[in-house]
């Protein structure tokens, strides 16, 4: 990965256009017209791409395979289902890297199952058992749980917590589709929470930590006692499947499969495979409770005697514990620097990082440094970059991304190029002007009947209003700019956009009055003021700058560019921030 991002080489860039990636063998044929139904062709192709990626770079074993180039970039103009599309990538990525865990999993513990040569060894259940872990808990805790089978490991990150707490809401409500079309949900963790939003706060890992924190010494014991007890069972039930499995094999050893009848055979392979399954379930429970119960006994040290307790140790060890844990882990591209990553017993086999073109090259090495072979890098350059204050920085490139880089160097990304969101009329010229043409409407876009309030020659789709007497000006020693008589003409065709909408009896819309300057926007909000104290205007209209409203849509958007001089456009020169300005629109666009 190193290489690859130093000297990014043409000559292992994808072939994209020329390649069509293969489905991974452990889908189901029901799974993938799944995948048909649920995503378009750019959608589909995007994550299919992904699965083979992972499938090139998953392991069974405890080194990972270097392939020459191991970046998947996806480009997602506005509207264009980006969110969706990556909730179908870490679905995928999710599948094979877990049909690798399960099969590495069963190999090592019913090799009989699998027809290897070695005799399988029925002490090898001992491994990680609740002996062993008391045993050396005391010593050092991580050296005895990594001999649990690790699990499969995914880095989720974005440079906002809002965007990357839009994605762990994606995968905690919906969830995830396995091969025999049932939902399930991976074990995910949230790192580094500074928002407050429910879905983040549920798996949080500070959050867990400062619970566990809170209970005492009876409930602490007490819990540890029916860790014990489970363990027990699990332990037990885990050693009887093994026989069981072990037993059917030498059943078929001895039988063989000729002349043998076929409903015999197949009975014979469905109770193979039921039993892989409840082994592997079985284990996963019992390594949950080890996991747990090592939690439990770095707590039981603070009411132990003569122990050397430390509370930050504590806490930082229980967090990288939750961490550890989980199959994928959602944190910002900052907090992946944080020093609980340096804590984890393992890293991680895949990184995916949202809106990667708004993150700098700097920004996104620290997850990259986490030990994964493989990355997906989702984002659109033709959409605001990263912030940077200097401008000697942005003169040096600072603000360029990775995605960006690798772009300009000859990568070939896949664009997502059917939009969901404008209307044609709206599409059209940012199609042309940021995405050479290739932006099209989906069927659901193309097939709206036309708005009956576009009958009126003011409310068309796409419209620009020449406020001939508007005047741009500073105020207060401000460096920003207001522009009083647009501010003053955008609440005149809202209030006129409200009358022409209740005398068509048409129901209420969505409206977002967005401009490029921070200064016109307390104008606006000044001139909005009573409109936006009405329970209509406080649910129905949104006010805010150019950059805030990247990620959002409304019905409407009534857009400010403020400039109205000879010395140029000003923010809107910026063809990246015309471009998020122009596709905020659903049904109708006004400048």
């Amino acid at each position: 990965m190193q290489t690859a991002i130093l000297k990014p080489s043409p000559d292992h860039f994808p072939k994209y256009e020329q390649q069509s990636p293969a489905m991974p063998e452990c889908f189901t044929p029901n799974f993938v017209d799944y995948l048909h139904r649920t995503f378009n062709g750019p959608q589909l192709a995007a994550i299919q791409w992904a699965a083979t990626h992972t499938a090139a770079g998953t392991s069974s074993g405890v080194t990972k395979r270097q392939e020459p180039w191991p970046f998947t970039l996806v480009q997602g103009p506005p509207g264009t289902g980006k969110t969706h599309t990556v909730w179908g990538m870490l679905n995928v990525i999710h599948l094979v890297q877990y049909q690798h865990y399960y099969t590495s999993l069963l190999k090592k513990l019913a090799p009989e199952s699998y027809k290897q040569a070695n005799e399988s060894n029925p002490d090898s259940v001992a491994m990680g058992s609740i002996d062993e872990v008391l045993q050396n808990m005391d010593q050092n805790l991580f050296r005895t749980l990594p001999k649990l089978c690790p699990k499969p490991r995914m880095l989720v990150c974005a440079p906002s917590n809002a965007a990357t707490d839009e994605l762990l809401a994606r995968v905690l409500d919906r969830g995830f589709i396995d091969g025999e079309m049932k939902i399930y949900r991976p074990d995910v963790a949230r790192v580094g929470v500074d928002s407050q939003t429910r879905a983040a706060q549920a798996v949080s890992v500070e959050r867990r930590t400062e619970q566990l924190l809170l209970k005492n010494r009876d409930e602490i014991f007490g819990h540890i006692q029916t860790l014990k007890a489970r363990e027990a069972m699990l332990s037990q039930q885990i050693a009887t499947l093994q026989r069981e499995l072990t037993a059917a094999a030498v059943t078929v050893r001895s039988q063989g499969s000729v002349g043998v009848d076929p409903e015999i055979l197949l009975a014979r392979d469905q109770n193979r495979d039921v039993l892989l399954q409840n082994l592997a379930a079985v284990v996963e429970s019992r390594d949950k409770v080890l996991v747990e119960m090592s939690r439990l006994l770095i707590l039981e040290a603070k009411f132990r005697v003569g122990s050397n307790f430390n509370l930050e140790e504590a806490r930082a060890n229980l967090e990288a514990s939750f961490a550890n844990e989980a199959e994928i882990v959602f944190t910002t591209v900052s907090s992946s620097g944080r020093k609980l990553f340096s804590r984890l017993t393992h890293g991680f086999d895949m990184v995916v990082i949202d809106e990667a073109a708004q993150a700098s090259e700097v920004a996104v090495l620290p997850p990259l440094a986490l030990g994964a072979a493989r990355c997906v890098l989702v984002g659109d350059p033709q959409q605001l970059p990263a912030t940077v204050i200097s401008k000697a920085a942005g003169t040096l490139l600072y603000s360029r991304s990775l995605f960006e880089r690798f772009q300009q160097a000859g990568c070939p990304t896949m664009l997502l190029s059917v939009q969901y969101r404008m209307h044609p009329q709206i599409r059209d010229f940012p199609s042309r002007y940021f995405y050479q043409g290739r932006l099209i409407d989906s069927e659901s876009v193309a097939n709206l009947p036309d708005e009956v309030y576009y009958k009126d020659p003011l409310l068309k789709p796409y419209l620009f209003y020449d406020i001939t007497h508007g005047r741009e000006s500073h105020r207060g020693g401000s460096v920003s700019y207001q522009n009083v008589h647009e501010a003053v003409f955008c609440l005149r065709l809202y209030e006129y956009l409200q009358k022409t909408l209740k005398s068509l009896g048409v129901p209420k819309i969505t409206v977002g009055i967005i401009t490029p300057y921070k200064l016109q926007l307390k104008c606006l909000q000044r001139e909005f003021e009573s409109v936006l104290r009405t329970e209509e205007g406080k649910r129905d209209i949104y006010i805010n700058t150019v950059d805030a409203f990247q990620g959002q849509e409304r019905d409407v958007i009534i857009m400010s560019c403020v400039r109205a001089s000879s010395h140029g456009v000003g923010f809107v020169a910026d063809i990246r921030r015309m471009n998020v300005a122009l596709t905020r629109a659903r049904r109708a666009l006004w400048n």
